[in-house]
């Protein structure tokens, strides 16, 4: 078999579970994972989403994907922890930019992390001035 080729089947209909089905959005997500995705690149990528301002400031949201890894939505609906504003222009050089500090640890308490957590991960990530 080709593995670029589609491969067609047939199922009957009771044996199939559409994606929403497979992945559930209120899963509890572990405070260890969170920590971990928002350290490993998660939180540089959340705040990269704000560097224009502007009247729509995206909020987001944590949620796991189908095989329960956290991700972000900026989809309330889809989302279980967060929904705040991410911070306007509060990344430089991929750390948190010193003079935003104080607002990108606000910014991870809403998705109910302690102050002691928020601190560990921007200090993980690195501020630049």
């Amino acid at each position: 078999m080709d593995p670029f080729e589609p491969t067609t089947f047939e199922l009957p209909e009771d044996e199939i579970e559409t994606m929403d089905d497979l992945a559930d959005p209120g899963a509890a997500m572990r405070k260890d994972q969170i920590e971990a995705y928002l350290i490993h690149g998660g939180l540089i990528g959340i705040l990269r989403s704000n560097l224009s301002g502007g009247r729509s400031q995206p909020r987001v949201w944590l949620r796991p994907d189908t095989i329960g890894n956290v991700t972000h939505t900026f989809e309330r609906e889809r989302g279980v922890v967060g929904g705040d504003v991410v911070p306007f222009m509060a990344v430089h050089d991929n750390k948190v930019f010193t003079p935003k500090r104080d607002e990108v640890l606000s910014f991870l308490r809403s998705f109910n992390l302690d102050p002691p957590d928020a601190e560990r991960i921007i200090s993980s990530v690195g501020t630049a001035p």
